[in-house]
C-alpha cells in the first residue's frame, strides 16, 4: 500500500505547520532565556532555597530548548525524505509505515515493529523506571 497523493499532502501540511511552530517557539524560548538573569530567576535577596528555584527554571527552559529542537531536526528530516520521495518507509526493514501512524506520528522513523524493537535495544537500562 503506497501513500496516495492525498495522504502526502495531508502529512506534508502537518509537518510544515509544525516546523513552522516549533521555529516560533524556540525563537521566543531562546529570547525569554537571554532576558531572564539568574538574578531575575532569584529575586533581589537570594539564599540556597531561591539559588536553587533559579537553577531549576534555567535547567527546565534549557530542557524545553533541547526537546524543541530535537523535535523540529525530526520534523525536518521527514520534510527531507518527503522531498527525496522515501517518506513513509522504514529505516530499518524498509517497509511501509501504515499510514496511521504517520498521521499521529510524522516524524516517525520506522514502522511500529522496527520502533518496539529499537525502544527495547536502545532502553536506558541503569535508569530507574516508574
Amino acid at each position: 500500500m503506497t501513500l496516495r497523493r492525498q495522504q502526502l499532502e495531508t502529512v506534508r501540511r502537518v509537518i510544515d505547520a509544525r516546523c513552522s511552530a516549533l521555529a516560533d517557539e524556540l525563537h521566543e524560548d531562546a529570547a525569554r532565556t537571554r532576558e531572564e538573569t539568574f538574578g531575575a530567576l532569584a529575586g533581589p535577596v537570594t539564599d540556597l532555597a531561591d539559588e536553587a528555584a533559579a537553577d531549576l527554571l534555567a535547567d527546565i527552559s534549557g530542557a524545553e530548548l533541547s526537546r524543541d529542537l530535537a523535535e523540529l531536526r525530526a520534523f525536518e528530516a521527514a520534510r527531507k525524505r518527503l522531498a527525496e520521495g522515501a517518506y513513509g518507509l522504514c529505516a530499518d526493514c524498509g517497509v511501509e509505515i501504515a499510514f496511521e501512524r504517520l498521521s499521529v506520528q510524522p516524524a516517525a522513523l520506522r514502522c511500529i515493529d522496527c520502533q518496539r524493537r529499537h525502544e527495547r535495544t536502545f532502553a536506558h537500562s541503569g535508569e530507574p523506571k516508574l
